[in-house]
């Protein structure tokens, strides 16, 4: 488990009059109260932060383990492709899945152990789909903790199986240190407090529990966004990475494209990744932060709509369609 006592000497933040002031490694940036100066403070403190970098990663070796120095803050990995939940417009195109997909444990053990050795990475999501419907959850659990012992791991689900999961499955998350991720889909909000109740009395810690009643529709299937636009204003693809088949990729709706362009007969373009095993780790980061060509077929500021049950109608993944 990762000294956070010691981490939190890194970052602090005051108030300080009518000022924010952010410490880092002993600099202090003040966040006054206008937008632009803050973007220029935010960029200066981005920039001593790499900097400082290696200094960083000197305090997490000496809490145990060489960390390597290429850092992603977020990557997340699915344990199944198909759902129980049928969710309009799902980003990962989980209710086009045709046939029920589970991750193979042995090709996610050499990711886990490829990746690891290539990057740090502060926060991992196992997910889905619908994770609690592979068969052997537990032991993607444990092998993503043997691999990355210093990062946040979350397991999110929908809840819908958690009061059928074995006195194993609490154990296995308590004994790794894992947050459970609940997301508060319409049609199960009312059991969230029992969902909860569940996860106190079984010693596990509750993650962020997403209130999912409205939805985000971002594809552009005419594909005559810009790309670079589409990359700098889309928060989704710097910060929702996604490992699949040993490659990392920007984003779900790019990672999974295949699955849409398989279902409706299209040809949109995916992104195909960084393979982690070719590459170093720096090369990977580097090629998270440049735009792709299916960032063409993205509408960052598309539409937001209620959420639903999927018709499995093609409009529900259009940003253009007027529904």
């Amino acid at each position: 488990m990762r000294n956070k006592n010691c981490l939190e000497k890194i970052v602090s933040v005051t108030n300080k009059g009518t000022n924010k002031v952010v410490s880092i490694l002993g600099y202090e940036i003040k966040l006054r109260n206008k937008h632009k100066e803050n973007i220029r403070r935010i960029d200066e403190l981005e920039q001593r932060l790499h900097e400082k970098e290696y200094q960083i990663n000197s305090l997490r070796n000496a809490l145990g383990g060489v960390t390597p120095s290429a850092y992603l803050q977020y990557v997340e990995v699915h344990l199944t492709d198909h759902c129980n939940l049928n969710c309009k417009a799902c980003e990962h195109y989980c209710p086009l899945v045709d046939a029920p997909t589970f991750t193979d444990i042995e090709e996610f053990t050499a990711d886990m152990r490829e990746l690891s050795s290539k990057v740090t990475v502060e926060k991992i999501r196992l997910m889905g789909g619908e994770p609690l419907l592979h068969p052997d959850v537990n032991s993607f659990i444990t092998i993503t903790r043997k691999y990355f012992r210093h990062s946040d791991i979350h397991l999110v689900t929908n809840g819908i199986l958690l009061q059928k999961m074995s006195a194993g499955f609490w154990c296995t998350l308590r004994e790794n240190d894992i947050f459970l991720d609940i997301s508060k889909y319409p049609p199960l909000k009312d059991k969230y407090d029992f969902y909860r109740q569940l996860a106190n009395e079984n010693q596990v810690k509750l993650g962020y529990s997403k209130i999912a009643d409205e939805f985000w529709c971002s594809l552009n299937p005419n594909g005559d966004s810009d790309a670079n636009e589409s990359f700098s204003n889309c928060w989704i693809m710097r910060n929702c990475h996604n490992l699949r088949h040993g490659r990392v990729m920007l984003c779900p709706e790019a990672c999974y494209m295949d699955i849409y362009n398989k279902y409706f007969n299209e040809n949109i373009p995916r992104d195909t990744g960084i393979d982690i095993y070719e590459n170093s780790g720096e090369k990977i980061v580097e090629y998270l932060n440049t735009p792709k060509e299916t960032c063409r077929y993205c509408k960052p500021f598309g539409r937001i709509f209620e959420w639903g049950i999927s018709t499995k109608d093609k409009t529900e993944w259009d940003a253009n369609a007027r529904v």
